[in-house]
């Protein structure tokens, strides 16, 4: 008799999207950290720990590691405006307004807190956010079978 192994696959993806258009202007993959894994499973509990509520970007530049729990050089931190689930897939969004980070982005990350809190992801980016862009940042989190 064949033995069933199955397992669990999280994958985590980044978009950069025109604010106005809903254009693709930079799509990456991300890694789920330690502490985000760990928040996911916490979220199974009876009393769950605070909900994903913040994106923040910053200029640093230190590979993506499963420890980091912040980004390495923040720019700035924005309540998420939009999140959905459908299935297995959660959706956060925030908007960048015109003016606001300018600088090369070359980090972001979702934290469930204003301040400190729990890191659930980071990506290492190359973004020139100028100062007439507007950008929807969006992170889709995906749950599947491996």
């Amino acid at each position: 008799m064949k033995k069933l192994r199955e397992g669990l696959g999280i994958k985590g993806t980044l978009k950069i999207l025109n604010a106005k258009t809903r254009e693709v202007l930079y799509q990456k993959d991300n890694m789920v950290v330690n502490t985000g894994l760990a928040y996911i499973v916490d979220r199974m509990k009876i009393v769950p720990p605070d909900p994903i509520g913040w994106i923040e970007v910053g200029i640093g530049t230190t590979p993506v590691d499963p420890l980091d729990t912040t980004l390495e050089t923040p720019l700035l931190r924005k309540a998420v405006i939009d999140m959905d689930t459908v299935e297995n897939v959660l959706t956060v969004e925030t908007l960048y307004e015109r003016f606001e980070a300018i600088a090369v982005w070359k980090e972001i990350a979702m934290f469930n807190a204003v301040t400190s809190g729990v890191m659930i992801n980071r990506i290492n980016i190359d973004f020139n956010k100028e100062g007439d862009d507007a950008v929807i940042v969006q992170f889709t989190v995906t749950l599947d079978r491996l």
